[in-house]
């Protein structure tokens, strides 16, 4: 294949996006590339792609890259304002906060006890074991020794759960999630699967379709690179920006999302 040819595609189906994301894989961008037009609902980018085509030239000295548009028509809004849940295949919107303020009715409540600002079902108090010949008590650990007062956090008689949908361990960068960094969903079995983690610290995870996790690669002591199996409709998640790929199979491994400031990768091609 002559490297002079030049590449139109378009995309009408899940088919033609896997295409799509084998051309793609390891192409670079910023965000300054990046442009919405809300009036035409288009959304286009400009990225510098590596050439995967030209693989069958077999020559590993060979790095050529071109300067690639890409458009996404119909699109309604860029914004990216949700949870999503693979085990589920679910879209949840963005979650609110909201407090739920209790008071106790006392004219339409029974079969209960108030002490303080706490309501306990009715109870009766009981000794559930007793020992008459103790003389003193030994702390077997005397040196974890708490001594605190809890308390009613917030407003008085105000509680609220702040705790928001899972949303696929995201990273933040300055306050933007990078799932484009950090995980990946597998669709396709593969042995060697290469992953390469630039930062000190990284622990790579294997999450399953019932929500289990196992520890792929420990917490890395320096930038550092590897491989191992991945299995189809689980997902590898970082605490830090990594990378994975495997060679001649580049629609194995799909990157969570597009959304993030960050996009692009650290190595070449061909050695991880």
């Amino acid at each position: 294949m002559s490297i002079e040819n030049k590449i139109r595609l378009n995309a009408l189906n899940n088919d033609d996006l896997k295409i799509f994301s084998f051309l793609c894989q390891d192409a670079i961008l910023s965000k300054e590339e990046i442009f919405y037009d809300k009036t035409k609902k288009i959304f286009v980018a400009t990225l510098t792609r590596y050439c995967w085509e030209y693989q069958e030239l077999k020559d590993k000295n060979i790095n050529y890259r071109v300067i690639t548009g890409l458009q996404i028509k119909n699109v309604n809004n860029i914004e990216y304002r949700a949870a999503i849940d693979p085990q589920l295949l679910e879209l949840r919107p963005q979650p609110t906060e909201e407090a739920i303020r209790l008071l106790y009715d006392s004219d339409q409540s029974t079969n209960c006890i108030i002490k303080g600002d706490n309501v306990y079902p009715e109870f009766i108090d009981s000794v559930w074991i007793s020992q008459l010949q103790v003389s003193g008590t030994e702390n077997i650990n005397p040196f974890a020794v708490y001594d605190a007062l809890g308390s009613n956090p917030g407003v008085q008689g105000e509680w609220f759960d702040t705790k928001a949908p899972d949303n696929m361990f995201n990273l933040d960068i300055d306050g933007t999630p990078q799932h484009s960094l950090t995980e990946y969903v597998c669709v396709e079995s593969q042995n060697n699967v290469r992953y390469g983690a630039p930062y000190t610290g990284t622990i790579i995870y294997e999450v399953d379709t019932d929500g289990s996790v196992t520890t792929k690669v420990s917490s890395t002591s320096e930038p550092s690179n590897g491989s191992f199996s991945c299995t189809a409709n689980k997902k590898y998640v970082a605490n830090k920006p990594i990378h994975m790929h495997k060679s001649g199979a580049q629609h194995a491994m799909i990157p969570g999302s597009l959304k993030g400031t960050n996009w692009g990768f650290y190595y070449s091609r061909n050695e991880v």
